[in-house]
């Protein structure tokens, strides 16, 4: 009993740190050169500001309308299932397909 207890406890930080490096979707509310949007990325947790902070200036592509847009200005940027604090950021993500 005690080899197995022994086994589970130094097995448990590999868990921990395991689900730190997992990736998770998220959406970010931005103002671009043409309008208000919200954009999905997948980011691990730990690295979300950082991303978040790059995105300024970043040149993107709608592929729906075939034109490219540079983001001005990044609003918020959230887990995919959390609401916008904005009511623009909520409304445009009512509209935007997932």
């Amino acid at each position: 009993m005690k080899k197995i207890l022994t086994i589970i406890l130094c097995f448990m930080p590999l868990i921990s740190v395991a689900k730190a490096t997992e990736k998770q979707d998220y959406k970010c509310h931005v103002s671009t050169s043409s309008e208000d949007r919200v954009i999905f990325f997948n980011w691990t947790a730990s690295e979300v500001d950082k991303k978040m902070a790059r995105l300024t200036g970043r040149k993107m592509k709608d592929y729906q309308k075939n034109r490219k847009y540079f983001i001005r200005e990044v609003n918020e940027c959230l887990p995919l299932n959390a609401t916008f604090s904005t009511s623009l950021g909520r409304e445009i993500d009512n509209k935007t397909l997932r």
